[in-house]
């Protein structure tokens, strides 16, 4: 009967530890992985200029922590075709909660590790197509900008990583510099990363079709390269 006991105590004990070392290390190995959040208008979902969803940057960015097996969540579901910077503000104002994770989205921010912010593209275009990108609507957005990233930083202190802007239609090169040079500057202040792209968008290999500012998968990737050595 003693030695049965002293078995059954070792075995308890065996079996203790076990299960201790398997919670810890499935809890390490969460820990140590990678939420990654996007926000954004059609640059940031990667729709092409056949006007579908594509691969983006952020897909080729998700895909490098996939293989890693260092990826927790991939969220993009706040990345929209013509989302403007004040829809985005009132989403998060509202706490607005998406429509696939079914959860808030200061909860999915708050829980991330890199949220990459790609908007302002179609915002502007739109604009200037209509004939409306004057001083006072290109000061509107940077102002915008600016509430958003800073009402973002009252409750998340991790990696923030902004895409610039580049020349289309009639939002000219000389609108972009001043742009990208202000958004600069405010994702400077609010400690982020911003990324200028206008160089790069300059290439006509990274258009499937000249009458549409939207990159193929060759642009994504260049931009992620970019990313990545941030990263």
């Amino acid at each position: 009967m003693g030695c049965f006991m002293k078995l059954s105590v070792k075995l308890f004990i065996i079996v203790l530890l076990g299960t201790i070392i398997t919670l810890w290390i499935s809890f390490s190995t969460s820990e140590s992985k990678i939420n990654l959040v996007t926000m954004g208008d059609g640059i940031s979902l990667g729709i092409t200029s056949y006007n579908v969803v594509g691969v983006s940057y952020n897909d080729y960015l998700k895909e490098v922590y996939e293989n890693k097996n260092n990826l927790q969540y991939y969220n993009n579901e706040f990345s929209k075709q013509h989302m403007r910077i004040d829809d985005l503000m009132e989403i998060l104002e509202k706490n607005v909660v998406g429509e696939k994770s079914k959860k808030p989205i200061k909860q999915i921010l708050a829980r991330a590790d890199i949220i990459t912010i790609g908007i302002g593209m179609d915002e502007l275009i739109d604009l200037s197509i209509k004939n409306k990108l004057d001083r006072d609507a290109i000061d509107q957005f940077v102002s915008n900008y600016r509430l958003f990233l800073k009402t973002l930083r009252t409750f998340y202190d991790r990696e923030i990583i902004v895409l610039g802007l580049y020349p289309a239609y009639d939002f000219s090169k000389g609108d972009v510099i001043d742009v990208n040079f202000q958004l600069q500057s405010i994702v400077g202040e609010y400690k982020g990363v911003f990324i200028d792209i206008s160089a790069l968008s300059l290439n006509p290999e990274y258009y499937s079709n000249s009458t549409s500012y939207y990159m193929n998968y060759k642009g994504h990737k260049a931009i992620f390269e970019i990313m990545r050595k941030v990263l």
